[in-house]
């Protein structure tokens, strides 16, 4: 009969303990990297959009003359402005979810 060897209980306890946080850190790198994943972070509006905006402001006059505010007013474009504050909304919403 071979002899069975016994191990102190602190020896086992601290395995275990060893296993359960490699364990806990795996799961919370999983779940980092599935946030990452499905989050919208990383999504930038494209080159063409931003180039067309900074176009626009350069377009804007300089002047504090009434008539070239009001012109600079009249050129500038708000007819999407509710649709981008219903997007920006939505945002919120399924963050805050």
């Amino acid at each position: 009969m071979d002899p069975i060897s016994i191990q102190p209980a602190d020896q086992n306890n601290s395995k275990i303990w060893l296993i359960v946080s490699i364990v806990v850190v795996l799961i919370i790198i999983a779940f980092g990297f599935y946030f990452l994943r499905n989050s919208n972070i990383f999504e930038t509006p494209s080159a063409i959009e931003s180039i067309n905006d900074i176009n626009m402001l350069q377009k804007q006059g300089t002047s504090d003359d009434i008539s070239a505010i009001n012109a600079d007013l009249q050129a500038t474009d708000l007819n999407n402005l509710d649709k981008e504050v219903s997007a920006i909304d939505a945002e919120f919403d399924a963050a805050a979810k």
